[in-house]
């Protein structure tokens, strides 16, 4: 699909391939869900480097957190977690990761 991210590894993390949300813009969708009723969702757009996270959970109204980061320059999994890597402005680069397991967590790099 793009060279920001590998198909396999998001597969392997998410268990199925990614909804197609505009191929034309290259925006995909991933989705996760845990036996505790919370679901992570991964939105990915290619030709505008950047990624939007949702936490929810099916007994809330609002997600948990609903975040966007921009300037993506690379998207690795490693069977356990994700981890972008972004540009911060006059930082140079950062990294957040979502952990899958034993639950869905984010760490973000905020200095």
């Amino acid at each position: 699909m793009s060279n920001l991210f590998n198909d396999y590894e998001l597969l392997e993390l998410f268990g199925s391939e990614p909804k197609i949300v505009d191929e034309e813009a290259k925006i995909f969708q991933y989705l996760a869900q845990d036996n505790y009723g919370f679901s992570l969702t991964l939105f990915i757009s290619v030709f505008e480097e950047y990624i939007v996270l949702r936490l929810e959970h099916e007994s809330l109204t609002n997600p948990i957190f609903d975040i966007e980061i921009k300037d993506i320059i690379k998207i690795k999994g490693n069977g356990e977690k994700i981890i972008f890597v972004y540009k911060a402005d006059g930082i140079g680069e950062k990294n957040a990761k979502i952990y899958f397991k034993p639950n869905f967590t984010l760490d973000v790099d905020l200095l």
